[in-house]
């Protein structure tokens, strides 16, 4: 409640402002990715991830077209990559080269998705359909899985989750998702097509980052928020969402 309408207005403000806090988004929830990693014991080149991460998430407001982005994922992985042939004499430097790419790609690829939103016609109305789309799952989730929740879902990567959360999550997403149609200029089949599909981008993100953490053994990516978790802890959905609605909209026309 207190960090949305901050979100919101630099969402309104768009340009450098919106770009910039999207890319320190971008790296500081690669940071607590690749720490949870490093705790794991694994050994991510961080400075080269975190510059890749910072990069992706800029990447479609330097440029319309794919060619910033394919050009950032591309030097990341030849640079990382070289990193580990020489610095390295182990077998196991493999799998730190692919954590390094594919946690930039993680944070900064996909997150790029809201930069790449604004850019689009009526790019904040969009940018602020998605975000509330994205929390309204969330909430929904949350207050029917806590008071009506029975039936586990995906136990053995989240034992909270329940069948009854979904629901309450997939439906409160395409109400928000018809509540702003018709203010925020969007078709109504556009916006229930958008409200199914982020909702269901939002419990994939929101399982990834919990595999994530059960695999590194810990109970929240970082400490930045506080009673909340990290930074990747609250943007988790919205890394998938963000992607899946921007693909969704330039499927129904949007540009």
């Amino acid at each position: 409640m207190v960090a949305a309408p901050a979100v919101i207005w630099v969402a309104y403000v768009g340009g450098s402002i919106y770009t910039v806090v999207i890319g320190v988004a971008a790296v500081g929830a690669a940071w607590e990715a690749f720490d949870m990693l490093r705790r794991r014991g694994y050994r991510p080149a961080l400075v080269i991830g975190l510059c890749a991460a910072g990069l992706l998430a800029v990447a479609p407001g330097l440029s319309h077209g794919p060619q910033w982005f394919r050009g950032v994922l591309l030097v990341e992985a030849m640079v990382a990559g070289c990193w580990y042939l020489v610095r390295s004499r182990e077998f196991d430097a493999l799998i730190d080269w692919v954590l390094t790419v594919g946690i930039a790609l993680y944070c900064g690829g996909l997150l790029g998705s809201l930069t790449a939103l604004r850019s689009l016609h009526d790019g904040f109305q969009l940018v602020a359909l998605v975000l509330v789309v994205t929390w309204s799952y969330d909430t929904g989730a949350y207050l029917l899985g806590r008071f009506a929740g029975r039936r586990p879902f995906m136990q053995w990567i989240s034992p909270s989750k329940t069948w009854e959360g979904v629901a309450g999550g997939v439906g409160l997403s395409c109400v928000a998702a018809l509540a702003l149609a018709i203010p925020f200029n969007v078709a109504i089949p556009t916006a229930l097509v958008l409200g199914v599909v982020v909702a269901v981008a939002a419990q994939a993100g929101d399982l990834l980052e919990s595999l994530l953490k059960r695999h590194c053994g810990v109970k929240d990516s970082g400490v930045v928020v506080p009673g909340h978790g990290g930074l990747l802890d609250r943007i988790d959905s919205l890394l998938f969402t963000s992607s899946a609605a921007f693909f969704v909209l330039l499927a129904f026309g949007y540009r």
